[in-house]
């Protein structure tokens, strides 16, 4: 009696056993594919957010026979997230195993210098500057007993980031500079152009500092103060420093800069002045603008 009991468990156990096995490789989580763009959920529902690109998930059904959503298992196969069944794509359809080329053509070798990447990014920064501008330089050539006036500018820079660590652009401006003598007014305008390195730093707390460097030449500047008039011929050398804000409209850029600019006299009306005179004016200033990002 003994010994058929325990032949009854055993078999029973081993029928358990077989069953319980079946079951699990039914509820095993298989490998597929979600979408780009599928709505994820918490399992309670509470949370969502879109899947940004396509990725490998191990899921489950909640039905499989007419599955409505599908459970996704994190890689230790515990369930995290679920999202609808639509979103489910089959490891196998997207998978071809076939070569695409013959193998017996030769192709060339890739020099380290070549990249597949065919998109092209970069950016536009309109921008605002205010400037206190150190004018004391011009003050043989205006009569001025002031020693600093205040300028503004108007720049469009463009950039292109790059993977070396330094971004290079080209940067053109409007500038007006401006004050008043005791008997006249003095109004100095330039155009000014030329190219630019930003060399990003290290990221602090959340200030992410960015390093500018420019060169520029003017392609017009004058002067002018009562019935007189000057051309001028002017570099300019510009040093700042920047940090970018991002907002729900784009983000925007702030710097701070010191720049330093050489004039040198080409022509003026005015009497008794001795022709290719040079002056240098240096000022500080800050400047806030917009950045556009593109890609070709």
């Amino acid at each position: 009696m003994m010994i058929r009991s325990l032949l009854f468990c055993l078999l029973f156990l081993k029928f358990s056993a077989t069953s319980w096995a079946s079951d699990s490789d039914d509820s095993e989580p298989v490998l597929k594919l979600i979408k780009a763009g599928a709505k994820i959920y918490s399992l309670d529902e509470s949370e969502q957010f879109l899947l940004d690109e396509t990725r490998y998930f191990y899921v489950t059904y909640d039905d499989p026979e007419k599955p409505t959503f599908v459970n996704l298992h994190s890689n230790d196969k515990k369930i995290i997230y679920k999202t609808a069944y639509k979103n489910l794509n089959d490891v196998d359809d997207v998978i071809n195993i076939e070569p695409k080329f013959e193998a017996k053509n030769l192709y060339k070798k890739q020099t380290r210098f070549q990249s597949d990447d065919k998109t092209f990014h970069f950016n536009f920064l309109p921008s605002i500057s205010y400037e206190s501008t150190d004018i004391s330089g011009l003050s043989e050539l205006y009569g001025s007993e002031l020693s600093t006036a205040n300028a503004n500018r108007f720049s469009l820079k463009a950039v292109v980031p790059s993977s070396l660590g330094i971004d290079f652009g080209l940067a053109m401006n409007y500038q007006t500079l401006y004050w008043e003598n005791e008997s006249e007014e003095v109004k100095l305008n330039s155009v000014n152009a030329g190219p630019y390195i930003q060399i990003p730093l290290k990221e602090w707390s959340h200030f992410k500092p960015v390093i500018t460097l420019g060169a520029e030449l003017s392609l017009s500047s004058s002067g002018k103060s009562g019935i007189y008039s000057e051309d001028f011929s002017k570099t300019v050398w510009h040093l700042g420093i920047s940090d970018t804000f991002n907002s729900k409209i784009g983000p925007f850029v702030a710097e701070v800069f010191y720049r330093r600019q050489e004039l040198i006299l080409e022509k003026t009306t005015r009497p008794s002045t001795n022709n290719s005179k040079e002056f240098n004016l240096s000022s500080i200033g800050f400047s806030f603008g917009y950045r556009w990002d593109y890609q070709l």
